[in-house]
C-alpha cells in the first residue's frame, strides 16, 4: 500500500509538472501575440510620455489578472464538480473499493488546498510574463510606431 502511495504521489508531482509547463508556454505564447497586436499602441504610449516600467506593468497585470480569474474559475468549477459527484454516491468496482475503503466515490475538497493553487497558479503566470512584458517595455517608440502586423 505505501508503494502504490508513494507511486501516486510521483506520478502526480511528474503531472503537475507537465501541467505547468504548458500553462507556461501558453501564458508566453498569448503574451506574445497581445504585445504583437499592439506594437503600435505601446509605441505610440512611450511617444507621450509612458515609461517603460509602465508598460511593463501594464502587461504584468494583465497577465496576473486573466490568470488570477481564470484560476478561480477553474477551482470553482471543479468544485462544483465533486460536489456533485459526491452527491451522487457513485458505485464503485469492487476492486476499487479495497483501494478506496469506500463502496462509494469520495472526493475530498479541501479549500487550504484550492487557495494555494489559485496562488501558486497566479505566480507562475506572473513569472511566465515577465519575459514578454520586459520586452515590450524595451521596444523603441519610433520602432514601435512604425510596426506593421
Amino acid at each position: 500500500m505505501t508503494w502504490t502511495l508513494t507511486s501516486l504521489r510521483v506520478l502526480s508531482i511528474v503531472l503537475i509538472a507537465i501541467l505547468i509547463a504548458i500553462i507556461i508556454i501558453g501564458i508566453m505564447n498569448t503574451m506574445w501575440i497581445a504585445i504583437r497586436e499592439r506594437t503600435r499602441e505601446i509605441g505610440t504610449l512611450r511617444a507621450i510620455g509612458m515609461h517603460r516600467r509602465e508598460v511593463l506593468w501594464m502587461f504584468l497585470l494583465e497577465s496576473i489578472m486573466l490568470g488570477l480569474f481564470a484560476t478561480v474559475a477553474g477551482v470553482s468549477a471543479g468544485g462544483a464538480i465533486a460536489a456533485g459527484l459526491n452527491g451522487l454516491h457513485v458505485h464503485v468496482p469492487t476492486g476499487l473499493q479495497f483501494f478506496l475503503m469506500s463502496p462509494f466515490l469520495h472526493i475530498s475538497i479541501h479549500g487550504s488546498a484550492l487557495v494555494r493553487s489559485v496562488i501558486s497558479i497566479t505566480i507562475v503566470t506572473a513569472l511566465a510574463a515577465l519575459y514578454p512584458s520586459l520586452r515590450a517595455a524595451r521596444l523603441r517608440p519610433v520602432v514601435a510606431m512604425s510596426h506593421f502586423g
